[in-house]
């Protein structure tokens, strides 16, 4: 019966804030968002009801539940919250790669670039990728962030670099430039998902690639 009464009052809680109800349903991203709400009901019902107000009993016992709930399970919760965001991230990140991706892929100069045996005869810990197998890789949504993506990039330059063959001479100076053409348009979006995607919003130009 509380949690019913509970659950019918604080669905009048406005947010003040927006002049609308809070949503009945939201997919939070970690656990701090949904105490965040938690919060903004308190407040608002402060606002809108008054101090002595029921439904701001009601919306007190909530917050101090979220809280308490925090102190117990705080390790699980960061726990939950790192898989949330990983989760997230994934689905954000791999639509932007395959634009990216897509869009190198278009420069007739880099055919030479496309496929590339894995040099796992000389260093078995340190694998390159041609261009399909770096598209293949972003289709089965391998990349956990930017950096591993931009990273399979980098050695793709530097093996090419280091097999000395005039066919990639061409492709070695466009690159970096195709690769930072179709990175443009999505340079906000990336540092939005993915925080630590600006430090990796360039290829070298010149040796060391990788």
């Amino acid at each position: 019966p509380f949690a019913t009464a509970e659950s019918s009052m604080s669905s009048r809680l406005i947010d003040v804030s927006r002049g609308t109800q809070l949503p009945q349903k939201k997919q939070y991203k970690t656990f701090v968002d949904f105490k965040e709400d938690i919060g903004l009901i308190l407040k608002n019902s402060v606002l809108f009801n008054g101090q002595s107000s029921p439904y701001t009993s009601v919306a007190q016992r909530m917050v101090e539940e979220v809280e308490s709930s925090q102190r117990r399970y705080g390790e699980m919760l960061t726990k939950m919250d790192n898989a949330v965001k990983q989760t997230y991230l994934t689905f954000d990140l791999h639509p932007i790669l395959n634009e990216i991706i897509n869009g190198i892929l278009d420069a007739p100069t880099l055919s030479a670039f496309t496929s590339i045996r894995d040099r796992l005869q000389h260093n078995p810990k340190e694998r390159v990728m041609g261009l399909y197998q770096i598209r293949q890789h972003v289709h089965d949504k391998h990349y956990q962030c930017f950096a591993d993506f931009v990273c399979d990039l980098k050695k793709l330059q530097q093996f090419c670099f280091e097999l000395n063959k005039p066919e990639f001479q061409t492709g070695l100076k466009i690159l970096p430039t195709q690769f930072g053409v179709k990175l443009e348009p999505w340079k906000e979006r990336l540092i939005a998902i993915d925080a630590s995607a600006e430090q990796h919003f360039e290829l070298n130009k010149t040796p060391p690639y990788y």
